[in-house]
């Protein structure tokens, strides 16, 4: 999350985690893999955000959430597809008019539509700007921090997410309330845009 009287105005998710093991977590660049939660991150000699995001799709059992501002990596579209042929609802958040990489959304969310089971996926879209990025599996499974969901931002960029794999009541029901609010606040997306060549090419190299 980016902190500013901006983001007031727009979707957003910001957690807070407390405890030295964290702080020794994010400075050493050591994560502990089997703590319920965790820091994930990308840095020159870690790659964990790839490998978090891939995880949590293939377990995944009942439910996908994705709220997500900038979509574009060609493999986490076929996991989300794939999952919806094996009976899991996915559904995506994402902004009606995203402030950059608008070609690249739409051209992700057209494929995966096409390659997916129709019975199994919903796109909804979010008025505003969007610059949450969460990704909930079975609706207690949290993934949220600041790497999107295109290639360079998944394998690349520096990026810090926070991994949340344990049951507690508190965090689920303000979650639940979340994903609520999201629903309300949202529409679904019923045809997809027209995609020319050039927005095609445009989508190709991000934008």
């Amino acid at each position: 999350m980016n902190i500013s009287d901006d983001y007031l105005r727009s979707w957003d998710c910001l957690v807070e985690l407390r405890g030295r093991k964290f702080v020794r977590s994010y400075l050493t660049q050591k994560p502990e893999k089997s703590a319920s939660v965790r820091i994930a991150l990308n840095t020159q000699s870690v790659k964990e955000i790839r490998s978090c995001m891939e995880l949590f799709i293939r377990n995944a059992t009942s439910s996908i959430v994705v709220q997500h501002s900038y979509l574009g990596d060609a493999h986490i579209r076929s996991m989300l597809a794939e999952a919806s042929h094996r009976g899991v609802r996915v559904t995506l958040f994402i902004p009606q008019q995203a402030d950059m990489c608008q070609n690249m959304n739409l051209e992700f969310i057209a494929k995966l539509m096409e390659e997916s089971n129709s019975k199994n996926i919903a796109v909804r879209l979010l008025p505003g700007f969007v610059h949450g990025k969460l990704v909930v599996t079975d609706g207690q499974n949290i993934c949220v921090g600041s790497a999107n969901l295109f290639t360079h931002s998944l394998d690349s960029m520096g990026e810090t997410n926070v991994v949340i794999s344990h049951h507690n009541k508190r965090l689920h029901r303000k979650l639940r309330r979340y994903l609520w609010y999201l629903h309300l606040k949202s529409m679904p997306l019923i045809t997809m845009p027209r995609r020319g060549i050039r927005s095609r090419l445009l989508a190709k190299i991000g934008f």
